[in-house]
């Protein structure tokens, strides 16, 4: 009958057993036919065969096979989640199997077990492990890509000294201007240039909720 064999959860096992006698395969679960002398054997769990090999004279012989089952055991890549862009990932698969990373577009290393992702638009990667039996198993995270659209402070202007000007972001972000020297100056009607500044602004684009403009 072969020797002890290990197969990949609900693998189909082509029992052999010799030629020319009765046959009766114990147990009967998961077996195409059990009077067979090669039936096909579904398993979804371990499991040992017995064959009774009878001849036409009634004397009977037996052997065994046993059938140990290997899966890769159910396994999460986390959470979707939503990153800026440009923005590096780092990727986990679990420990102790082959690696199969699919798209390979801006993977660091497609066969690694933890690869880094280096994500411009939004992409889902697949990831297939594979154990030693050659079974695998396989899950998903989709990376969303946010960025904030291009926006405008207004022309450049120039302020008397001592003024005030009311200084416009763009609504639905937290913000960053610098400089933050001069930002509370009156407002004179005539400019002076000597008085000049530049504020860049630098907002962050929260992923979930949106913060309101300060």
């Amino acid at each position: 009958m072969g020797n002890d064999t290990t197969v990949c959860e609900n693998a189909n096992v082509l029992l052999q057993g010799p030629a020319g006698y009765s046959y009766n395969w114990q147990p009967s679960n998961g077996l195409s036919n059990p009077s067979a002398q090669s039936p096909t054997a579904i398993v979804s769990t371990h499991i040992q065969y017995v064959l009774m090999a009878t001849d036409t004279a009634g004397c009977v012989g037996t052997d065994s096979i046993q059938i140990a089952v290997s899966s890769v055991a159910p396994f999460s890549l986390g959470a979707d989640t939503i990153v800026c862009a440009p923005a590096t990932v780092m990727l986990q698969g679990p420990a102790g199997y082959a690696y199969d990373w699919q798209p390979t577009m801006g993977l660091s290393n497609p066969a690694a077990q933890s690869p880094t992702a280096t994500v411009n638009t939004s992409i889902q990667y697949i990831l297939t492990a594979t154990d030693t039996v050659g079974c695998t198993g396989a899950d998903s995270i989709q990376l969303a890509v946010s960025a904030v659209p291009p926006f405008s402070l207004g022309a450049d202007t120039m302020v008397c000294a001592q003024g005030t000007i009311v200084l416009q972001g763009p609504t639905g972000y937290s913000y960053n201007w610098q400089p933050a020297t001069g930002l509370e100056q009156s407002i004179c009607p005539v400019p002076h240039r000597q008085h000049q500044q530049q504020y860049p602004i630098h907002p962050h684009h929260y992923r979930y909720n949106r913060l309101q403009e300060n």
